[in-house]
């Protein structure tokens, strides 16, 4: 019989009620504050008297009463003496003991009902420790130290369990009606004048007898006794030595020294009720008060100190300046330490007083403003960070990987790891962190790192369903690459090429015209001579200022050489410069050698003749209308919320748009072309035809009809 669960707290409170039937009033109603179930706590539906109200203020209600789980098999055993105690206490007031011999049959009756019943909590341990915990509450809640008796694990229970079975056990009502037992053919049954006169004696409706509350909650085993027997593992049946029995646990008749267990855990009792009513008198309390307090204080004093470490870490900001130690600060208070220190510094300055107090009075190995400790606040924080990142990994399930390799300023391989998967139904990528590829950069290495890496934020590999690297030898390679790898042990985690890398060979390939490969590498020397001399660029902001007046670029962006893809900033730059540009380097050419140096007159001339020309011109506007179309397709498939329909749709879209051109390349030539012609007359070019053929030798070169460069000149044999 598995234990009940109890879905509602109307439903526990009709399940208490129906145990505390026997109960005072003031009984029932207690009980019910502390009938609890594992959603809800039942709340008191009769008033209380004064005593056990004030017994109340020693257990809060936030305090849950149940039993802390020793070993697998103790807890079995204790359900298994539950579930058997469930379906048995509704008959055990109307069965009859025969005979004299009433203890001896209980042993075996308990022994052989926890044997039979072991194999129903054993097929019933799928309903968890749940229910067993909420059946062993159940027997707390009923207060009945017949059941508590037989709990192995009653030694562990807590001090507020404790508290409430020594102030709300069961009590019969003065109008009870014990169950009779014959007794060598004479009717016998527990006396209420027994409860009376011996203090720490409680009645048991589900074993029928008599147990002592002291006993059973603090009692040990002397030297001089072998086991507890009645009233504290067996309850108290035999009636007709009732005197007998109760003078000599009780009262100590019989023996001299008297009844040394009893007395002992009565002792206990009384002094843990004391403890218990009068929180404040116990040491350990004080001890514990005092240290939470000191821990409260110090919480407060590190929240500045966090709090700097966090607002750097948002702002991007460097902690450290040159020396930030403790003897430079003190030798030079003046001067700069450091964005951290100074931070701290400004919050003392603000009306931070515990701050000020910390950094005023704590020893100088405990003022917790070291580097170390800045380091040690930034780890943790990023473990905070990460860990809140990886419940929601967890909590999605499935995810993907994605990683790439870099070299930093010391030259070692890091190892950029970033996760996807999808946070409420929108796909999220979050970068991890970087990991240092101390075995080498060999696929397998990459691979075990990767896994390793996974292992360690306790991902489980089995929902790894993607990843996604770039397409080198390493990452990518068919037998040995870390996408092999890892397939070979995960084949759900399919392998896909970066969709804006691949973009980006598919652009770096396709670029074969030698114009345009021409033009980008002039567009680039041009970017680097004025970048590279600040003389330079302000020379050319001067003719910005001349020419446009509204014009907020001020530089020229410079080509990015790995990514083709992102040089469509660096043409528009270009473009909308095109004009200063053409007039600042012609400038430079024919100045003095007093203004400019031979070198700089030099390759002004040389880049002014090469961008002074119209198939420059052409190419230029060509491409970066071209590209226009890929940089939005590259921006969107590095979306963080992309997926693989949208990606699909997208590029669709750009191939249709660039096959649509193809079809009506007129109408698309005539626009590039009159954007070349407005850029062309803002600077002076003419229009040219380029030349169809190699030089001639065996004719002459004459001029022909179409218009020719105003920049060159072309001589006759």
């Amino acid at each position: 019989m598995a234990a009940k669960r109890y879905r509602s707290s109307d439903e526990a409170s009709n399940v208490c009620g129906r145990i505390s039937e026997t109960l005072p009033v003031t009984k029932k109603a207690n009980l019910q504050c502390y009938f609890t179930d594992t959603t809800s706590t039942c709340t008191s539906t009769g008033s209380v008297d004064d005593e056990l109200e004030a017994d109340d203020k020693t257990i809060s209600d936030d305090d849950v009463i149940v039993l802390d789980s020793e070993e697998e098999s103790s807890q079995q055993d204790d359900q298994a003496i539950v579930l058997s105690e469930e379906s048995n206490s509704d008959r055990e007031s109307e069965n009859d003991l025969e005979g004299h011999n009433t203890s001896s049959n209980d042993d075996s009756e308990i022994a052989n009902s926890s044997d039979l019943t072991t194999c129903d909590a054993q097929q019933s341990a799928s309903a968890g420790n749940d229910q067993t915990q909420l059946a062993i509450q159940d027997v707390i809640s009923s207060g009945d130290f017949g059941k508590i008796a037989q709990l192995k694990s009653r030694i562990n229970l807590t001090d507020q369990q404790k508290h409430f079975l020594l102030k709300r056990h069961y009590a019969p009502s003065i109008n009870y009606k014990f169950p009779t037992h014959v007794i060598n053919k004479i009717h016998r049954h527990f006396q209420h004048r027994w409860l009376e006169k011996n203090p720490g004696l409680v009645y048991s409706e589900s074993q029928s007898g008599g147990y002592c509350k002291y006993c059973v909650l603090f009692g040990k085993t002397e030297p001089t006794v072998k086991e507890l027997g009645v009233f504290v593992t067996r309850p108290f049946t035999n009636f007709k030595k009732a005197t007998e029995l109760l003078g000599k646990h009780f009262h100590g008749l019989g023996n001299s020294k008297g009844n040394k267990t009893h007395q002992n855990a009565v002792q206990d009792a009384n002094m843990f009720a004391r403890s218990m009513e009068n929180l404040d008198a116990r040491i350990d309390f004080q001890l514990n008060t005092a240290n939470s307090k000191t821990a409260a204080e110090n919480k407060l004093k590190l929240r500045s100190i966090a709090e700097t470490v966090i607002f750097c870490g948002r702002q991007g900001l460097a902690f450290r300046g040159h020396r930030d130690d403790r003897p430079s600060v003190e030798e030079n208070p003046n001067n700069n330490h450091g964005n951290f220190l100074g931070l701290l510094k400004f919050r003392v300055q603000a009306g931070d007083k515990v701050l000020s107090n910390h950094l005023e009075s704590a020893a100088g190995n405990a003022i917790y403003t070291s580097k170390t400790i800045q380091n040690d606040l930034i780890s943790i924080c990023g473990d905070l960070i990460r860990n809140k990142i990886l419940e929601k990994i967890r909590h999605a399930c499935y995810f993907s990987v994605l990683a790439d390799e870099a070299t930093d300023v010391a030259n070692d391989e890091q190892l950029s790891i970033s996760i996807r998967y999808v946070d409420e139904g929108s796909p999220t990528e979050v970068f991890m962190g970087f990991h240092k590829c101390v075995s080498g950069v060999t696929g397998q290495a990459i691979a075990d790192d990767i896994l390793s890496q996974l292992e360690k934020w306790q991902l489980q590999l089995q929902f790894l369903r993607g990843q996604a690297y770039d397409g080198a030898g390493a990452m990518a390679g068919k037998s040995k690459g870390a996408a092999a790898c890892i397939t070979a042990k995960h084949p759900k985690a399919l392998y896909t090429h970066c969709a804006s890398h691949r973009l980006n060979l598919c652009v770096v390939k396709s670029c074969t015209i030698r114009e345009i490969s021409n033009m980008m590498q002039s567009a680039d020397k041009v970017s680097r001579f004025f970048s590279n001399s600040p003389k330079r660029q302000l020379a050319l902001e001067k003719w910005i200022d001349n020419l446009f007046a509204n014009e907020k670029r001020r530089k020229i962006k410079e080509m990015c050489r790995t990514r083709w893809i992102e040089r469509h900033e660096a043409f528009e730059s270009f473009m909308d410069l095109f004009m200063p540009i053409v007039c600042c380097l012609e400038e430079i050419a024919n100045s003095s050698p007093a203004e400019w140096n031979a070198e700089t007159r030099s390759d002004s001339q040389s880049l002014f003749f090469t961008v002074f020309r119209f198939s420059f011109v052409i190419a230029l506007v060509a491409t970066q209308n071209v590209l226009s179309y890929i940089k939005g397709l590259s921006v969107k498939l590095q979306g963080r919320y992309v997926d693989a329909i949208r990606a699909h749709r997208d590029i669709q879209n750009v191939k249709s748009t660039l096959v649509k051109q193809r079809c009506d390349v007129e109408r698309f030539h005539s626009q590039i072309y009159n954007e070349v012609t407005v850029l062309c007359q803002s600077v002076g070019i003419e229009e040219s035809v380029p030349r169809v053929t190699n030089r001639q030798q065996n004719r002459q070169n004459l001029p022909s009809d179409s218009p020719i460069c105003s920049t060159f000149t072309i001589r006759t044999n």
